[in-house]
């Protein structure tokens, strides 16, 4: 049997988070609510929605006594307000990468 550690992050996305968004996010995301695919995608990932993920997950997480890191409370922090961390309400730029990937390696070890 081999011991495996296992978390959950649960995914940064731009309608999730409260911060104040930058300049560039509120231009690309202006453009991406005129998009008639988009729209219809944005449907499905509203912040009720975000809400009813999160509590399943950490319901069942807790059950299987699985770790669970929500990366949107994390972006909320005060000291990301204004930055461009997303490149499209789904995708994050190369910066906000970086630093996820700073912030979950610090949570893993």
């Amino acid at each position: 049997m081999v011991d495996v550690k296992l978390y959950y992050f649960i995914q940064p996305v731009a309608d999730w988070c409260k911060m104040k968004r930058s300049k560039e996010e509120e231009k690309i995301f202006n453009l991406e609510e005129k998009d008639e695919k988009l729209i219809k995608i944005f449907k499905h990932t509203n912040f009720n929605k975000y809400l009813l993920l999160k509590k399943i997950i950490f319901l069942s997480a807790k059950k299987n006594h699985i770790p669970v890191f929500d990366l949107n409370e994390y972006f909320n922090e005060k000291k990301f307000e204004n930055k461009w961390l997303f490149s499209g309400k789904f995708h994050l730029t190369d910066e906000a990468s970086k630093i996820l990937a700073d912030h979950i390696y610090k949570k893993i070890l």
